[in-house]
């Protein structure tokens, strides 16, 4: 393989790394925000003095775990993903200079990179759904009993 044409070849799983590296940090920001989430309910929790706001911040705090978890997941394999690509841009310039013929291992890498790229952005769907679920809960929900706790310590 020419050079030429090993830099041709290289040039979508760039856009992937590019693409990956954006999705990345909006699902940083998302567990960031998890994050702070779960301190203001930790805080919370401490003041709550009602069995039943205990156990609504209880159940907001296990949420809270759980988005997190699939947070970490969707980042987890965003990030093989993103050292996969590494190797496929890697194994296709190696191709081009050593004329090896590393082709099968390159197509290999690259689908295992959408495999993952797949159950990251799967994971990151559920953990919006389990955010949209808590949002429009029925329920006497966290909220209130932040804004309540806060009103008693004012």
């Amino acid at each position: 393989m020419d050079i030429i044409i090993a830099m041709q070849a290289a040039v979508t799983p760039v856009f992937l790394l590019t693409g990956v590296s954006a999705l990345l940090n909006v699902m940083m920001g998302r567990l960031s925000r998890i994050k702070d989430r779960m301190r203001i309910m930790q805080a919370i929790g401490v003041e709550a003095d009602e069995p039943d706001d205990k156990i609504i911040i209880e159940n907001a705090k296990q949420k809270l775990i759980k988005r997190s978890s699939l947070v970490y997941l969707s980042i987890s394999l965003a990030a093989a993903n993103l050292l996969t690509v590494c190797f496929v841009i890697i194994f296709i310039f190696l191709s081009a200079i050593t004329n090896i013929d590393f082709y099968f291992l390159i197509a290999s890498l690259f689908i295992i990179c959408m495999m993952m790229l797949l159950i990251s952005l799967i994971s990151m769907v559920f953990e919006v759904f389990i955010a949209r679920s808590s949002m429009h809960s029925k329920l006497k929900g966290s909220e209130s009993v932040i804004a309540k706790i806060k009103l008693n310590l004012d």
